[in-house]
């Protein structure tokens, strides 16, 4: 499952260099550290604003295949990891780390790269258990690929666009990032 996870990092780093030019994989000596390639930065305003932007793929350790997004705004170009805004609102200068959900106005989202659910599910079954539906306002706040069979670049490269979508759609005209239009 961590191959997965590189191969995806792999293709967002190859896909961001040509659509996001301005968001840069970053490796920060910061506790608590970050896995290799999950973190990106956007320098672009620190000049003007003052802060700088991470963008950062929080992978669950628990369900394999499964992330959500980090947006933080920062003072520091070297300093990713803040505690949530006293202001939950995102805007251009309000400091701290916010989920994806925050931009979204949702109370959680994530995206599953595999079928994280049919796997628990096969497990319980295996041990005598009974499968379990995902709950609707779970399934609500999941994006999933057209198809989990699919190849696995497939399956990345739908995700990809999901996240460059909600990223230009929501992350950033709140945090007034022109280069995302």
């Amino acid at each position: 499952m961590a191959n997965i996870q590189k191969v995806f990092l792999r293709r967002v780093k190859e896909i961001w260099k040509t659509e996001f030019p301005f968001l840069k994989s970053v490796q920060l000596n910061e506790m608590p550290k970050l896995p290799k390639d999950c973190n990106f930065r956007c320098d672009d305003f620190f000049s003007t604003r003052g802060v700088v932007y991470f963008v950062t793929f929080d992978f669950s350790p628990r369900r394999q295949g499964e992330f959500s997004l980090g947006i933080t705004v920062s003072h520091s170009p070297d300093k990713s990891i803040l505690s949530p805004p006293i202001d939950s609102q995102p805007s251009p200068t309000n400091i701290g780390s916010h989920n994806i959900a925050s931009f979204l106005e949702r109370p959680a989202f994530r995206w599953d790269l595999v079928d994280v659910d049919a796997r628990t599910n096969a497990i319980l079954v295996s041990l005598g258990g009974q499968a379990i539906a995902t709950p609707s306002h779970v399934a609500a706040n999941t994006w999933r690929p057209s198809s989990y069979s699919l190849s696995f670049g497939q399956i990345a490269d739908e995700a990809i666009r999901d996240v460059n979508d909600k990223l230009r759609r929501f992350v950033f005209p709140k945090l007034n990032i022109i280069g995302g239009n």
